[in-house]
């Protein structure tokens, strides 16, 4: 690591019981070992005494903006939310766009210190280097957008919030926390909850401080170039977002069907792609902050079977789990779904995958109409999608049941019904088959908080996104199990430097880690190596699993559902084809340095410099 200075961080602190905020600075010798994010929130988690219960006062949730976030680095945006998941109960944290962590970077901050729990609704307001704890009766209970309306008539027009809806008030463990204005959201494990334990409401941002830079005339240089690159190669995803390439996800047998049984569903990725969307109801598209990619498209779909909508449209994973996973090709009432988790704060991931479960256990008859008090959860039922999602968000009904996560339902419900429920550690898969992608076993299988495909996003580098400087100049053999314990740990230990830095993961196929640390030089003045880099990225994951497994966490865990390791799909791209996870997983503990058993050794810990 190099000699250059560092910055002190400014933190802000609050303490919900006592209604209290100040701030306390991190030194710029131990600013430069965790960088921001997903980094810093590991550093306060890790200082901390115990694991507290995810939704116990004592609890933290630490809100980080990257590094680079509000800065013209391309798609430095990312804010890292981290705490203790109340759906897995083990390290939790999302990552989210928009405006939001640049803004915490203006009001003077470097992240949020979020302890205790309120006697009564609030809100935080966060701006001109202050923190205040407020009242937001007037907000609880209301949905996002409403809320957002309401909290930004007492603070700022132009404020930026993370907020909850009535999924994270009723403490949902699928409950996500939204970043507004726009629909972004920081979805996964289940953080909603954690806000809503400690009864905050939102979290309000209004800054006017400019960032400076260590040499912004070099910087706006360079950001011109990488910018107009990832423009130019990213032009079809500007032009369908992230669901475009839906058919081809289809053809390579990589899409999950009806609850992950199904292996072709050719005319029904068409008619819910972003292609498809887009020649239909399209109306432009958006950005986050510093973004040339545009990757949010925008909607209008007139009134027809269900309500006139304007706004964000489904991303890959939201229309891939309320489409494909539950047989579902009513494109209007995916649009409605996504629209009712945005509002209700869900995570589209974890809600859609509950329901294909919840249709599957209707379909075994291991839930009965009494339990689904009428419902009729079956395959392609739009209505039914549409309903579940809303009793999710309200924890009524089946919903309360389904809200729980599909490992805990599945635990109620009984039967066979864990053969079904699709996850690792308590997470649900997202939408991506590691039967097609045989990396993604040992990925969802080791990730932190569960099964993940953004802990490595392998299938980008098999099919284009080659990295160079991690060894990757082309595609490896996505069926072949050989290599992929060291294709995984590389990617791993990477992907946790774009959480800390606050940069898209979209960019990884026009970037390296040294793009990374040119751009860490240019803003802050530090520098660093690329091996400086990958070990702090190793630093980061080697540390999660840490807290992990205080928490009992080891190898029995590090595996998915069986359906996935011993059902192959019959027919279509990935005909006949399963991962063998226990070979992976050996060569990959090997690699680490952890014990058999899947812990970190003393000798590992002791070389990544961990305490």
């Amino acid at each position: 690591m190099g000699d250059g200075d560092m910055r002190d961080f400014t933190i802000l602190r609050v303490d919900l019981t006592k209604g209290t905020s100040d701030s306390f600075t991190i030194k710029g010798d131990i600013a430069k070992q965790y960088l921001g994010g997903s980094g810093l929130g590991i550093y306060f988690h890790d200082n901390r005494e115990g694991t507290p219960p995810p939704l116990s006062p004592e609890s933290l949730l630490f809100v980080g903006p990257g590094l680079l976030a509000g800065t013209p680095v391309p798609t430095g945006s990312k804010t890292t939310f981290s705490a203790r998941s109340p759906l897995t109960e083990i390290w939790g944290e999302a990552t989210v766009g928009g405006f939001f962590g640049g803004e915490v970077k203006k009001a003077g901050f470097d992240g949020i210190h979020i302890t205790g729990q309120s006697s009564s609704p609030v809100y935080l307001w966060v701006n001109d280097g202050k923190g205040e704890v407020r009242d937001a009766s007037s907000a609880w209970g209301k949905d996002t957008h409403e809320a957002q309306d309401a909290l930004l008539e007492k603070t700022h027009p132009k404020a930026q919030m993370a907020i909850i809806g009535p999924a994270g008030e009723n403490l949902v463990n699928l409950a996500s926390i939204m970043v507004l204005p726009g629909a972004r959201a920081a979805g996964r494990c289940g953080l909603g909850a954690v806000m809503g334990s400690k009864i905050l409401k939102a979290i309000v941002v209004q800054g006017d401080q400019k960032l400076s830079f260590f040499d912004r005339e070099a910087l706006m240089e360079n950001v011109r170039d990488h910018a107009a690159r990832m423009r130019e190669n990213l032009e079809s995803m500007t032009k369908h977002g992230t669901s475009g390439g839906m058919e081809g996800v289809e053809a390579k047998g990589d899409l999950p069907i009806k609850n992950w049984c199904g292996a072709e569903w050719k005319e029904g990725s068409k008619v819910t792609s972003g292609i498809w969307a887009m020649d239909h109801y399209g109306a432009g598209n958006t950005a986050c902050q510093s973004c040339p990619i545009r990757c949010g498209n925008k909607l209008k779909m007139p009134k027809g079977e269900y309500p006139a909508f304007e706004g964000h449209g489904p991303e890959y994973e939201t229309a891939a789990g309320f489409g494909a996973l539950c047989l579902n090709d009513n494109y209007e009432s995916i649009i409605i779904a996504n629209d009712l988790c945005n509002r209700y704060g869900l995570d589209t991931i974890s809600t859609s995958a509950s329901i294909a479960f919840g249709i599957e256990a209707y379909e075994k008859g291991l839930l009965t109409d009494a339990d689904t008090q009428g419902l009729q959860l079956t395959w392609g039922n739009h209505e039914a999608v549409v309903k579940a999602t809303q009793l999710i968000g309200k924890k009524e009904g089946v919903g309360a049941l389904l809200g729980k996560g599909v490992r805990k339902a599945a635990e109620e419900i009984g039967g066979n019904a864990s053969e079904f429920a699709i996850h690792s550690k308590g997470l649900e898969f997202p939408m991506h088959d590691p039967r097609a992608y045989f990396d993604l076993a040992l990925s969802y299988s080791t990730a932190v908080r569960g099964a993940d495909h953004l802990s490595t996003l392998g299938y980008m580098v098999v099919e284009g996104w080659f990295v160079p400087e991690l060894g990757y100049p082309g595609p490896p053999d996505r069926f072949s199990n050989e290599g992929k314990a060291e294709f995984v740990k590389k990617l791993q230990d990477w992907f946790g430097l774009f959480d800390s830095l606050g940069i898209c993961k979209f960019t990884m196929g026009h970037i390296g880690p040294s793009d990374m640390a040119e751009w860490i030089r240019l803003v802050e003045g530090e520098k660093y190596t690329v091996t400086d880099l990958m070990r702090i990225g190793e630093k980061f994951f080697n540390m999660k699993r840490l807290y992990n497994t205080r928490l009992g966490v080891s190898r029995k865990d590090d595996t998915i559902s069986s359906r996935i390791l011993s059902w192959s799909r019959k027919g279509g791209g990935a005909d006949r084809m399963l991962p063998h996870l226990e070979k992976m997983l050996g060569e990959y503990y090997e690699l680490r340095g952890w014990s058999e058993e899947g812990i970190p050794t003393a000798e590992r810990v002791k070389e990544l410099g961990i305490e």
